[in-house]
């Protein structure tokens, strides 16, 4: 994001990702021109000019409103607020930007509890596994946090927000690959990626498409394999591939149920390999796995879970080798 709007100066100017707006944002959520401001007797006055992806601001979305002081502008990706009477970027103001997890509790039918009284923080750049015994509710808790499902105890907070409270904002920002890849195999990987871009980023051209498919092609190291039919790749590719679409929207939090289930050995550290590279390039990362081979190694952190949700383990992965007399 570049630039910012200060009514001492600026009468009108305009946010979007064109190279003539006041406040420049390179996503291709938001619109060459997305919205609007003007310096009013009011204050500054946003208008939302017909953008494919809205205008949101406190979290809901706007057609046109007067911003107040410490009010949040949501275009795209990204957040602004308005600080001493200047709209600007939100992330210096931001004292959390980690995901979250409070207390979460999940209670179903007449009392069954499936999550009891997780707590963790995840921060960008890192790597969590949550691992567990069949049934403990590592799927469930994770669906959570990726917002698919809400808890009844409990919030989760992602960058500020309430992520149940504010789904809407933040669909783009989360990306979720399920233990099923539904991606149709009979296409090609380019053509797949193209369909899922048609559908996750409206408004943007053919050619601002296949620029994103391009990186994240690269990112996943899936280049080589872009005419080939998703049916004739391997597991490990066919995963690469679910996980491409999920980068389309370039989300900042990225959770993937069991990407290396069914795989052999080499194609598991393969993908455990990409997840790393994944959060090294500055995104929260969750898997859950039943693979343990690669924790150690790969690997920041680490959620035990226990049957009925309970939470077992939190902290680093060296803290659990210890916790548990050393052992892989």
């Amino acid at each position: 994001m570049h630039g910012s709007f200060n009514p001492e100066h600026d009468t009108t100017g305009t946010i979007g990702r064109d190279a003539a707006c006041l406040i420049r944002i390179n996503d291709y959520l938001v619109s060459r021109k997305h919205c609007s401001l003007e310096t009013t007797s009011s204050g500054i006055l946003l208008t939302d000019l017909n953008s494919a992806n809205g205008t949101y601001v406190n979290g809901r979305r706007v057609a046109k409103i007067w911003l107040r002081e410490d009010d949040v502008v949501t275009v795209g990706n990204t957040d602004l607020i308005v600080h001493e009477g200047v709209l600007c970027d939100r992330t210096p103001f931001v004292s959390n930007d980690a995901v979250i997890a409070e207390n979460i509790g999940l209670t179903v039918g007449k009392g069954t509890r499936l999550l009891d009284g997780i707590n963790a923080v995840f921060a960008k750049g890192t790597l969590t596994t949550v691992i567990g015994p069949s049934g403990a509710g590592k799927s469930t808790f994770t669906s959570i946090v990726a917002g698919l499902n809400s808890p009844t105890d409990g919030r989760v907070l992602f960058d500020g927000y309430d992520v149940h409270q504010n789904i809407e904002l933040l669909r783009s920002r989360i990306g979720f690959v399920p233990q099923d890849n539904v991606v149709h195999r009979k296409l090609s990987v380019d053509a797949a990626l193209e369909y899922a871009a048609k559908l996750r980023l409206p408004g943007s051209t053919k050619a601002e498409r296949a620029e994103i498919i391009d990186n994240v092609l690269n990112e996943l190291e899936l280049t080589s394999r872009r005419k080939n039919r998703i049916d004739r790749l391997s597991g490990g590719q066919r995963k690469r591939v679910s996980t491409a679409i999920e980068l389309l929207t370039e989300p900042e939090l990225l959770i993937l149920d069991e990407p290396t289930s069914g795989l052999d050995p080499a194609l598991d550290l393969t993908v455990m390999t990409m997840l790393r590279q994944l959060a090294d390039a500055g995104r929260v990362v969750i898997v859950v796995t039943h693979s343990l081979s690669y924790i150690n190694k790969l690997c920041d952190n680490a959620l035990m879970l226990a049957p009925g949700g309970h939470p077992a383990f939190f902290g680093t992965v060296q803290e659990m080798s210890q916790a548990f007399n050393g052992k892989e």
